[in-house]
C-alpha cells in the first residue's frame, strides 16, 4: 500500500499536477485498504474512483493527462490579447475553464472558445460560464484532431509532448498568416518566435509562433 502510494504521489508530481491531485493519488490506496479492513461506506470509494475516472480517463488514449494552467501564466497570455479589438481566442483542452473566465473577464471584445474532453471538467466548465452568463466564451466537448483552428487568431494549450509535433502541423496546415500559437512548456519542432520566462512553482514558458 506504501509503495503504491507513494509512485502515485511521484508520479503526480512529475507530471505537474496541482498539490491537491497529488495528494488525493497518494491517499487512493490507503483508503481502498481501510476500506476493505474495516466498515468505511464503500460508496464513498466508488464515487472517487468515479470522479478521479471522469477528469483522467481521456489520457490513457490521448496521453495527455490534465495540466491545469498556472495563475502567474493567465497574466502572460493576457497580455499577448489585444485590448482594442475583437478576436478568437481558443484554448485546447480547457480543463475547468478559470484561464477562460480570466481572460474574457479582461478582454471583453474578445470571444473565447475552450474545448475538453475530460468528461466531468467539461460539465463544470460549461455549467460555469452558463452561470456566469458570460456570453463572449464557449465550451465544447471536442477532440482537438476534429477542430478546424482557421478562425482563431489565437491558440493556446497545454498539453504534453506527445501531440505537439501533430498538433503543429495542423497550425500551420490552418490556421491564417498573422495569428499567434502559444503553448506552454511543450515544444513544438520549430523555433518560437519568442519565449517568455514564467515565476511560477514549475518555472514554466511560454513558446510563442507566429503564423
Amino acid at each position: 500500500v506504501l509503495l503504491f502510494s507513494g509512485t502515485a504521489c511521484l508520479v503526480s508530481y512529475f507530471l505537474w499536477l496541482p498539490r491537491s491531485w497529488v495528494v488525493a493519488n497518494g491517499l487512493i490506496a490507503p483508503l481502498l485498504y481501510l476500506g476493505a479492513e474495516s466498515n468505511f461506506p464503500t460508496a464513498i470509494l466508488l464515487i472517487v474512483a468515479i470522479v478521479l475516472a471522469l477528469i483522467y480517463l481521456p489520457a490513457f488514449w490521448t496521453r495527455v493527462p490534465y495540466y491545469p494552467t498556472s495563475l502567474p501564466m493567465y497574466q502572460v497570455i493576457l497580455d499577448q490579447l489585444p485590448g482594442d479589438r475583437d478576436f478568437y481566442f481558443i484554448d485546447i483542452g480547457c480543463g475547468f475553464g478559470p484561464l477562460l473566465e480570466f481572460l474574457s473577464r479582461h478582454r471583453p471584445l474578445g470571444k473565447f472558445d475552450g474545448i475538453e474532453i475530460g468528461i466531468l471538467p467539461f460539465l463544470i466548465s460549461k455549467l460555469r460560464f452558463l452561470l456566469l452568463r458570460r456570453r463572449n466564451v464557449s465550451i465544447s466537448f471536442k477532440s482537438m484532431w476534429t477542430l478546424n483552428l482557421a478562425r482563431y487568431d489565437f491558440v493556446y494549450c497545454f498539453l504534453s509532448p506527445a501531440p505537439m509535433e501533430r498538433l503543429w502541423n495542423k497550425a500551420k496546415s490552418e490556421m491564417k498568416p498573422g495569428t499567434l500559437f502559444m503553448t506552454n512548456t511543450f515544444q513544438v519542432p520549430a523555433s518560437p518566435e519568442r519565449v517568455i520566462n514564467v515565476k511560477d512553482k514549475h518555472s514554466c514558458k511560454l513558446y510563442l509562433h507566429s503564423l
